[in-house]
């Protein structure tokens, strides 16, 4: 969920993490609590040429069942907007379906209910499902209004709403002045600013809220001791014999 292909690492974490390891009196460990920070949202709806977004999306889109891709709605990677703009949809030598049995296994480790699985993967779902939304201008100011087809009634069933509400999410916004509401139509371009905050927001809730069932399932509670280590992992910064100016910047940082 937090790991991607960049163009030079095939799985590269795009996220920071501070894992608190606790120790039992015997010195064994007895618990853990993950903090997670500066998640590259941006990654959801746009990726570089050769680069993916997401592990999870393409491992969905390859090894979810029948029963879960008629449920979803679900069809090949190659069908969504968002992971088909950077023309790279595989990694050498790598079978994605597998790391998607694999991750539905840790899912059931950490105790995340087989419900909460499809609400999960559901979710994600809707995230792809939300960049094939078109719009269409409705009057001579160039305002627009999302296209009622199929895109649209699928992420409008996946998230849990109605049509007419995430039409109104998709094509107007509340402005608060003083003390009034200024609802404000949307032109094609603040459309699809609206839309890609939308998906953002969905998978960043998301990861979120995944990180929380694995911090429950870690949880030290009585056997907490004062006893830990801290481990700090940046996102995304590898060393290389040639590095940008932002692993040079960031390296200093936590330096």
């Amino acid at each position: 969920f937090g790991d991607a292909k960049t163009l030079r690492n095939d799985n590269s974490s795009r996220f920071g993490k501070l894992i608190e390891i606790h120790f039992s009196e015997s010195g064994k460990i007895s618990g853990a609590q993950i903090q997670t920070f500066l998640l590259e949202k941006s990654r959801v709806v746009q990726c570089a040429e050769g680069e993916r977004s997401y592990h999870i999306f393409y491992q969905l889109c390859a090894g979810a069942s029948p029963a879960l891709r008629e449920k979803l709605n679900l069809t090949s990677a190659h069908e969504y907007k968002y992971l088909g703009q950077s023309n790279c949809y595989s990694i050498n030598g790598v079978d994605d379906a597998e790391p998607f049995h694999t991750g539905k296994e840790a899912l059931d480790i950490v105790h995340v209910s087989k419900e909460d699985q499809e609400s999960v993967f559901a979710m994600l779902a809707a995230v792809l499902w939300l960049e094939n939304v078109s719009s269409t201008v409705i009057d001579n100011e160039n305002h627009v209004e999302p296209v009622a087809d199929e895109s649209l009634s699928t992420v409008a069933k996946l998230i849990g709403c109605n049509i007419n509400e995430l039409t109104l999410t998709l094509s107007k916004r509340n402005m608060r002045v003083r003390n009034d509401t200024i609802v404000q139509k949307l032109t094609l371009p603040q459309a699809i600013e609206s839309r890609d905050a939308l998906a953002k927001s969905i998978y960043s809730c998301l990861f979120d809220w995944l990180v929380e069932q694995i911090n429950k399932s870690l949880a030290v509670g009585k056997r907490r001791t004062g006893r830990s280590i801290s481990i700090l992992d940046i996102y995304g910064f590898e060393s290389f014999d040639k590095n940008s100016f932002e692993q040079f910047f960031n390296h200093h940082m936590f330096v």
